[in-house]
Order: C-alpha cells, then structure tokens, then sequence
C-alpha cells in the first residue's frame, strides 16, 4: 500500500523499509521486492551488487520472477560480470520452478498463469536465444525451437517470431516459407514489430503467403509505426507498386488493426 500509495499517500522509501524487514526475516516475495527497488534506485538509492545479492536470497527460495531477473542480469552483466553460463542457469531455475508450479497447482492452471505469464515465456524464450546463439551453453537449434515453442503456447510474441525465423531459415525447424509467415503472422498480429516487417515482405515476395502488396503495405506500414526502422526502406519499395484507391485501402487496414490479445 506504501509503495502503490493506495489509500493512504505514497511513500516508498517507507516500502523498502518494510520490504527489508521482510526480506531480512527471510520472505522470498520481500526479498524480490528489494532487489528490484535497488536495482532501479526506486525509492532508496540504486545499488545493483545489493540488488543482485537479494535477487540470489530469493532465487534460492525457488522464486522464479528473482530467478529471471538473476537471468537476465548475468547475460548482460547488470552489476556483475556478464557471464552466460550463470544467466542459462538462473533462466532455466526460473524454468523449473514454473514446473513445479505446475505439479502443485493442478488443474487450476488460472492461478499458475496469472503468476508465472511474464516470467516463464521469456525465461524460455531467453534460453531458446542462448541455445540459438550457443551462448554460454554449445550451439543446439533444435532445442532452441523446443524452448521457442514453450514460451509459444503463452501467446508470447518474442518466441512466435523467432520460430518464423527458425522456419525461414531451416534452422532447428524444417525450412518452410509457409511456416514462416504462419509464425510471423501469429507475432504481427499481436503487434511485434520485427515480425510485422517480415510478415510485409513475405506478403510482396509471395514467400509462404499469396501475393498482396496491399496487404505488404499494412504490415510494413505497422512495423514503421511501431517502430521497426528497417522497414521503412521495404514501405517505400511496396507502395511505389501500389496505384493510389491500393494505398488508401492499405491505410485504412492499418487504422482498423488491433492487436489481437490472448
């Protein structure tokens, strides 16, 4: 309530304090908590070895948002030194505390998901980059795409994009432009903005879609919007294609989307 300011005025310095007081008594939540006020400098002074030795008090309660943040931290050497086999580690913790979750929750995966729906899909997409990349951990494709299709099945666009770029490529995944632009289209749709460059020009090569370069225009015109700068060069390209009734329709499925929700 200190800290949201809810009902009473807002003061999270007076939070933190009450944070440690929990965390130092060995609350995993608090623990976490503390971590993250120190290591944005949220209401005390930033800190980031502090933040990174809370992170680790809560960690190693099977916290899996401290687990993630561990992660992330190691990988780019976030008040440490960056060190990738530490940050496939703490990814992958975060990743088995989401199953063991699982185990202990049951059939009430409502529960399960309103907690772990933005921990777990970028823990598993993160290690499906590091195994991708062979970061920290030896180059594997396969179990790349197998990470990517975990975090997938939440919806998260970050996996459904790299799996359209797995499928163009042939790497992990069977090359297939169909595919592709199936991946690409379920990330664009949900306003990926990488993803909606590639969408655009599969849609004016006909690469794994029907040609449209009405439907290129939209998605190119997104991706630009969003801020994907790229793909301005590829905007350009495509409506010099388009007569001008083709780009006011293009403009109008670019003001009519929305970005479709789980």
């Amino acid at each position: 309530m200190l800290y949201a300011g809810k009902g009473i005025s807002q003061d999270k310095a007076g939070a933190f304090e009450l944070y440690k007081k929990l965390a130092e008594q060995g609350n995993a939540t608090a623990e976490l908590c503390v971590g993250c006020m120190l290591n944005r400098g949220d209401g005390v002074n930033q800190d980031l070895a502090e933040a990174v030795r809370w992170f680790r008090k809560s960690g190693e309660q099977t916290n899996s948002q401290a687990a993630w943040w561990l992660g992330y931290i190691y990988r780019t050497g976030q008040g440490v030194t960056k060190d990738p086999t530490q940050a496939i580690k703490w990814y992958q913790r975060a990743d088995a505390d989401f199953d063991a979750a699982q185990c202990c929750v049951g059939d009430n995966q409502t529960i399960l998901i309103n907690k772990f729906v933005h921990v777990y899909p970028s823990a598993q997409c993160c290690i499906g980059d590091m195994y991708y990349q062979g970061e920290g951990v030896v180059q594997d494709y396969e179990k790349a795409v197998e990470y990517y299709k975990k975090a997938a099945e939440f919806h998260y666009d970050g996996a459904q994009y790299r799996l359209g770029l797995a499928c163009a490529e042939g790497k992990g995944l069977s090359k297939d432009a169909a595919e592709a632009a199936k991946w690409y289209y379920k990330a664009a749709s949900r306003g990926h903005r990488l993803a909606q460059g590639k969408l655009g020009q599969a849609y004016a090569a006909g690469s794994g879609v029907g040609k449209d370069c009405v439907e290129a225009y939209k998605w190119e015109a997104l991706a630009v919007a969003n801020g994907n700068t790229n793909a301005v060069q590829a905007l350009t390209a495509v409506a010099d294609q388009l007569t001008p009734d083709q780009i006011s329709e293009a403009k109008r499925r670019v003001a009519e989307f929305i970005p479709a929700k789980p």
